[in-house]
């Protein structure tokens, strides 16, 4: 992730596409506690994902 973000360019989008797959295939738990610590309005976004859809059991790894 931190590779695609600084690439320069177009890296928002590179970033945010990199960043959905990262999250399909590992899911919260692949997203490093730091970056969860830091992250701005957490509770509100984690309230606001919990109506966002069906969540969907971990894969397999």
């Amino acid at each position: 992730m931190l590779k695609a973000v600084n690439l320069g360019d177009d890296a928002d989008t590179t970033g945010a596409v990199c960043g959905q797959l990262a999250g399909a295939y590992w899911g919260e738990s692949g997203i490093p506690a730091g970056w969860l610590d830091g992250l701005a309005r957490k509770d509100m976004i984690e309230q606001g994902l919990r109506g966002f859809g069906v969540p969907g059991r971990e894969r397999d790894k």
